[in-house]
């Protein structure tokens, strides 16, 4: 355990979010997509402004989020800033289906469901006169290189989003921290609950302990993020160890495999 690790333990409370993006060099790569990358020092900046959008809507440690959008920097982003803010994010497949997506809804019961610009209805249909009526955000690509917050001024988060936002809020080490969504295969969806402690321990168990993550690795993972395998393989743990992550919106499928495969070399696979 280094020095903000034993520092951290010794803390009554933790924020997930926070403490992923600690001492990060500025400069290295966070996550790479096919069409574009993000540094730590960015990414914590996205991160800062997109958590103040968050704020602004109300969102809070009473709050839980749906994250369908595909695997790429808005959502690592989102995810992120919804644990900055105290909130409780679930990630979901943008593919889910009208009964498993309700379901889902009548679980959790969120406040907002974020989904991709234009695929709004189908969360529509799915909580048309159901008990939970959450706020739907449709969300572009806001995530930039350019200007100093990191993110573009138009849609979410919005012109007034502040890249100096620092109201991370800590919560105690056994609150539950983020939700992950079984198949449904056999039932309905249940939702595994993640606590800031289990978190943790995952990532100093499988990043550093079993696999040792190095910050020069690259990782790759073909499962989604809405996978607890793929989240973990493609978030939690490079965030962990500082290392890159390779990001691909497009469905998985053995020719885009190979592909980000052939041109990121990643050193790290994660495949089933």
């Amino acid at each position: 355990m280094n020095a903000p690790e034993r520092a951290l333990s010794n803390e009554p409370r933790v924020n997930l979010a926070a403490f992923l993006l600690a001492d990060k060099p500025a400069e290295r790569t966070a996550f790479v997509t096919p069409e574009r990358s993000l540094a730590y020092g960015a990414l914590a900046t996205c991160v800062r402004a997109a958590a103040s959008g968050l704020a602004a809507r109300g969102i809070d440690e009473r709050t839980r989020v749906l994250l369908m959008l595909e695997d790429d920097l808005e959502l690592v982003v989102l995810f992120l800033a919804s644990l900055a803010v105290g909130a409780v994010p679930a990630i979901l497949s943008s593919r889910l289906d009208a009964k498993s997506l309700q379901a889902i809804v009548e679980r959790a019961e969120p406040s907002v469901v974020f989904v991709a610009d234009g695929n709004d209805e189908p969360v529509r249909a799915a909580t048309r006169g159901g008990g939970v009526r959450p706020e739907i955000v449709r969300v572009s690509r806001f995530v930039s290189g350019n200007g100093p917050s990191g993110v573009r001024a138009t849609g979410f988060p919005g012109p007034d989003a502040d890249p100096a936002w620092d109201g991370f809020v800590p919560k105690d080490w056994e609150a539950l921290s983020f939700l992950q969504f079984t198949s449904g295969s056999s039932g309905e969806p249940k939702g595994v609950m993640h606590a800031n402690r289990s978190a943790i321990a995952g990532c100093r168990m499988v990043a550093r302990d079993l696999l040792a993550i190095r910050p020069d690795d690259i990782v790759y993972a073909t499962s989604k993020t809405f996978f607890g395998f793929g989240q973990g393989a493609s978030i939690l743990f490079p965030l962990f160890a500082g290392a890159t992550a390779v990001l691909d919106p497009r469905w998985s499928r053995p020719d885009v495999a190979a592909e980000n495969i052939a041109r990121f070399r990643p050193t790290m696979v994660f495949a089933v």
